[in-house]
């Protein structure tokens, strides 16, 4: 098992999880196009083959020599078709090689949309814990939310005393709060809900070319979500007794749903680059 760790860009929210070396494979409807293009090639390689042998040998074609000599327009006509019906099938090859790459290209990039909404719901649980717009790393916020979360932020200048990556401290010092807990609560709801979006829009690309392994990485991390959501939500005593309790279970569902992104992002990220390698380092994403 290999460790992924989650580091964003502009902080540092670490969390280790286990990480299954899963080898990510060809998109089934690709892998069969895959196979037929490489099933032509090879017949074509045969056919030069052959014909290249004919040619040297003047075999089997030796013994019709008198024939062809004596009937020069059937000759013609036969070597005609021949030469339209191999030049047919270059056409069809180069068509399909084509299209095949079209189609990589294609799903190489629902694939990375995939991942980086994927990667967002950790910008975003980033965002309630120390402020950061999240904007300005392209992940789409409303300004609103913004506001309230910032505004407190401000109201714990204990949290001066944390760094950006030690959620633990920051966010045992934030469940105390409850208008901290209403904003996360509303914000949370929004990242389910773009989640899904984003799932919507790009599953009908995946599903006719995957499996569905990489939506049940998504559901899982949507469950963790939830599984989140509720247990600040619900899980919360009525009376200050067993809130340290209560505060470590929301770190520990806070760590899964961290883990599961980091997890769900890698193999989509993976499954990006098998699809159509060499553009998605080139990407940039």
């Amino acid at each position: 098992m290999s460790e992924a760790r989650t580091a964003s860009s502009h902080g540092a929210i670490e969390v280790s999880s286990p990480v299954s070396p899963e080898t990510p494979s060809e998109p089934s409807g690709l892998r069969l196009a895959t196979l037929k293009a490489t099933s032509k090639r090879r017949s074509v390689r045969v056919v030069l083959i052959l014909v290249l042998l004919f040619a040297a040998t003047d075999w089997p074609l030796g013994v019709l020599s008198e024939f062809w000599v004596n009937h020069p327009l059937t000759v013609s006509l036969v070597s005609g078709l021949v030469l339209l019906g191999f030049a047919v099938f270059l056409v069809e090859s180069f068509a399909e090689e084509l299209e095949i790459a079209r189609r990589k290209r294609i799903v190489m990039m629902s694939f990375r949309a995939l991942a980086q909404e994927v990667k967002d719901v950790r910008t975003r649980l980033y965002h309630f814990l120390t402020g950061n717009d999240p904007n300005l790393v392209g992940v789409e916020t409303d300004q609103a939310r913004l506001v309230a979360t910032r505004s407190v932020l401000k109201g714990h200048p204990e949290l001066e005393a944390c760094k950006e990556s030690e959620w633990r401290s920051r966010l045992a010092i934030l469940l105390k709060d409850d208008e901290w807990v209403a904003v996360f609560l509303n914000g949370i709801r929004e990242t389910k809900r773009r989640s899904w979006e984003s799932l919507a829009r790009w599953s009908p690309i995946v599903l006719s070319t995957s499996t569905l392994q990489y939506f049940d990485e998504i559901a899982s991390l949507n469950y963790e979500i939830n599984e989140l959501q509720d247990v600040i939500k619900y899980g919360r005593p009525a009376t200050g007794q067993g809130e340290d309790d209560w505060t470590k279970r929301v770190m520990e569902q806070w760590s899964a749903v961290m883990a599961r992104s980091v997890r769900a992002e890698e193999l989509l990220r993976a499954q990006a680059e098998y699809a159509h390698p060499g553009d998605f380092e080139k990407s940039g994403l």
